[in-house]
């Protein structure tokens, strides 16, 4: 088996994930109102990251697409919650508020890396988890801030929407999937 090389600019990880969208917890500390918050890193080098962003291009140029963050924001949520030793079913969970207000550009070789700071932080009185994403800024000491949202449980109405059409939402996705393997 052969180690992965990380990037020289990647932090040592506090905790191994395994996810593609969430590579690293670079930190996992309680704020002063006692809130758990959790900080991620990604490099857009990592292979399956990098296939993911090469694979969504606008005007010839990969950039990190949305599903990705929102990836990232379920992935955070569910790892803090675990933290605190809470079930959660991802799939009952809502995405709000997203606002991805600057674009990741992702090379096109694995040379060059970015790194995407996801940092979440659980908010209990109002029942969420608040997501924010950023990068580095070139000739800026604080990162740039990509994007933010926040995650929280679905409502009553949601689910029940969802369950209603769940059935042809599958069966869609089912007829794509026969389509693309013809």
């Amino acid at each position: 088996k052969v180690a992965e090389v990380k990037p020289m600019s990647a932090p040592d990880p506090l905790y191994e994930l395994s996810t593609t969208c969430l590579q690293h917890l670079e930190s996992l500390d309680t704020s002063p109102d006692e809130e758990l918050v959790a900080v991620f890193v990604t490099t857009t080098s990592q292979p399956h990251f990098h296939e993911i962003t090469q694979a969504h291009k606008v005007d010839g140029i990969a950039i990190c697409p949305a599903s990705v963050f929102l990836d990232m924001a379920l992935t955070a949520t569910r790892f803090l919650y675990d933290k605190k030793e809470v079930v959660l079913d991802v799939a009952n969970m809502e995405i709000g508020e997203l606002s991805l207000k600057h674009p990741v550009v992702v090379a096109a070789d694995t040379q060059s890396s970015t790194t995407i700071r996801t940092t979440a932080k659980i908010d209990q009185a109002a029942r969420k988890v608040s997501v924010t994403f950023t990068c580095p800024a070139e000739d800026v000491s604080s990162p740039t801030v990509v994007g933010t949202c926040d995650v929280f449980p679905a409502t009553k109405s949601a689910t029940k929407l969802w369950k209603r059409t769940r059935r042809m939402v599958q069966d869609r996705v089912e007829g794509l999937q026969m389509s693309s393997s013809r």
